[in-house]
């Protein structure tokens, strides 16, 4: 079992890298970020240790999504995320210009961070509107601080009066005017957010859907923080409110990449729903069968499966339907699945997010190898026979343009033929009444042909009778029951059906008329033709002695085989009553 999957090394296949590349940025970043808040340590550890776990956490989220070549810049996002929350604590430090630059620069991680989390795991809006939305997000957000900064004074902010600070002083009735117009914009900058991430949301589907489900909910999480945050700034409260809302921020950014370790898990138990694929395809497959697993396997409930048709060179769906355009699979991901020998088995159209999850589809295909096989094996005895089928279909079509040529042919050539000839003695017989002898043998010629017209007709009849051509079923039937010499009921509609139809369903109800004359000892017989459902219904029945068997000798073997090469059915029972009863049923449709 090959599969043709584009870069279809494995991405993640050693793990030691990997780990050894988190232990590294988690390493880097801590002692940066501890460095940068250490003398928050000194009065208030526990913020200290919930910040830096911060930036360590996130900035190891980033560099683990960083080595995956879908998600390098979202990881890429994440580090600097890390950093810039470390850079926003170093106004700590209380001298030089770290708390100016803490200012104008700090509020830059939420930038960074709605950039990542809108790309993650990926876009689902247009390229154009995240980045405008990004661009406001970061003109406002660091803008806006840069303008609160050098409009305001440090001690302002409870910073010493001698720290580095660029500005002027416009009055702190200004600034604080300057900084409830930035904290109302970047509250609702924040909604539009929240706002951005339900359509994200929405828009996801199947694996997509689970991977986007945990950052989403927890970037909510840190946005509705961010806009408590906001407001707590808009109304006069207490210093230790605001030091609780920056708490409350750090605890819910904190969530985000526990949000990636949920969604690593929930991408681990669908690799496992691999072994469910196994056990729900250890019963003979078809190809219906193996296109619900993969579907259930993979969570992509559009997912369309083509087995290849090597006779005929071409993908086919379950129905036989060919395999679309190439231009229809625009937007979806082709996978053509080769069998042992190299030659292609088939083709599944799947959504383009699984892309980023080559081993589990990997895993899927060849756990459904054996299946996937036996699903071509399936469709391909099914294809043929459905050509048997057709190929009856067409040989009963010949048979009655056949029958009804011969049929023509003798009542057009040999029965006028004989009836000239009939003409030809009566006028012979006219001219020899004085020699009785002559009058004899010519009496006993007219005897002979009028016995020989009527097997003609009988022959003909049999082949196909032309009241059926000419006037339909009911009267056909009619004609037949006539000469049964046994009570009928006839109950046919005057529709007209198609020839091959009505030839079928008529020689059935004839034959069946002809066993209850010979066979049934019955006394009344019974025929009715209902049309329902795009099929045509014939019941004949009787009050004799029942017993009759389709295999039996009957003549209804071959209508039997007959009906079945256009698609219907003949049963024949005994009634309950007492009799036969025998069902024909065609599609009519």
């Amino acid at each position: 079992m090959a599969v043709t999957l584009a870069a279809d090394a494995p991405r993640h296949s050693a793990l030691s890298p990997v780990v050894r590349r988190a232990i590294a940025g988690a390493v880097a970043v801590g002692l940066l970020s501890g460095a940068m808040m250490a003398p928050l340590a000194g009065y208030d550890p526990l913020t200290f240790g919930v910040n830096v776990g911060v930036a360590v956490s996130v900035a190891v989220a980033g560099v683990v999504l960083a080595g995956d070549p879908d998600q390098r810049t979202t990881g890429r996002l994440l580090v600097l995320v890390g950093a810039l929350w470390a850079l926003s604590w170093v106004n700590e430090w209380r001298s030089g210009p770290l708390p100016f630059l803490s200012e104008v620069i700090g509020p830059g991680w939420y930038v960074a961070g709605a950039a990542a989390l809108l790309r993650y795991p990926q876009r689902t809006m247009s390229r154009r509107t995240a980045t405008t939305y990004v661009v406001a997000l970061g003109v406002w957000g660091c803008g806006g601080s840069t303008v609160c900064a050098v409009t305001g004074r440090p001690e302002w902010e409870g910073l010493p009066s001698d720290v580095f600070w660029i500005g002027w002083d416009l009055g702190e009735k200004a600034h604080g005017l300057v900084s409830a117009v930035w904290f109302s914009g970047l509250g609702l900058l924040l909604m539009v957010l929240l706002v951005m991430l339900a359509v994200k949301l929405r828009r996801a589907h199947g694996l997509g859907r689970v991977e986007a489900l945990p950052a989403v909910v927890t970037t909510a999480s840190v946005t509705l923080t961010g806009i408590v945050f906001a407001v707590v700034h808009l109304v006069p409260l207490p210093e230790r409110t605001h030091e609780l809302a920056l708490v409350l921020i750090a605890v819910a950014v904190l969530t985000i990449p526990v949000s990636f370790v949920v969604t690593a898990v929930r991408t681990h138990m669908a690799r496992a729903a691999v072994a469910d694929l196994v056990l729900s395809l250890t019963e003979a497959p078809t190809a219906s069968s193996v296109r619900g697993a993969l579907r259930t396997a993979l969570r992509d409930p559009s997912l369309e499966l083509y087995f290849w048709l090597a006779a005929e060179r071409r993908y086919v769906t379950e129905d036989n339907q060919p395999d679309p355009a190439p231009e229809t699979h625009e937007g979806r991901w082709a996978i053509e699945i080769a069998d042992a020998h190299g030659d292609p088995l088939a083709m599944l159209l799947t959504d383009p997010v699984l892309r980023r999850h080559r081993g589990l589809v990997s895993a899927a295909i060849g756990a459904g190898g054996l299946a996937l096989s036996n699903g071509r094996l399936h469709q391909q005895v099914r294809c043929q026979l459905e050509e048997v089928r057709a190929s009856r279909q067409r040989i009963v079509a010949a048979t009655l343009r056949e029958r009804r040529r011969i049929e023509r042919d003798l009542h057009d050539g040999a029965q006028q033929s004989l009836l000239a000839v009939s003409a030809t003695l009566s006028a012979a017989r006219v001219h020899v009444d004085d020699q009785p002898a002559a009058t004899a043998v010519i009496a006993r010629a007219q005897e002979d042909l009028a016995r020989a017209l009527g097997d003609l007709r009988d022959l003909a009849r049999g082949l196909h009778p032309a009241v059926l051509t000419d006037q339909g079923l009911g009267p056909a039937l009619e004609r037949v029951a006539e000469g049964l010499g046994i009570p009928t009921e006839l109950d046919v509609p005057e529709a007209r059906f198609d020839p091959e139809v009505e030839s079928a369903i008529y020689f059935v109800g004839a034959e069946a008329l002809t066993n209850i004359a010979r066979h049934a000892h019955a006394n009344r017989a019974w025929v009715s033709v209902t049309v329902a459902d795009d099929a045509i219904r014939l019941r004949v029945e009787d009050d004799g002695r029942g017993g009759a068997q389709p295999g039996a000798g009957s003549g209804l073997r071959g209508l039997e085989d007959r009906l079945r090469a256009l698609g219907g059915d003949l049963d024949v029972s005994d009634r309950a009553g007492g009799g036969t009863s025998v069902r024909a049923m065609l599609p009519c449709g």
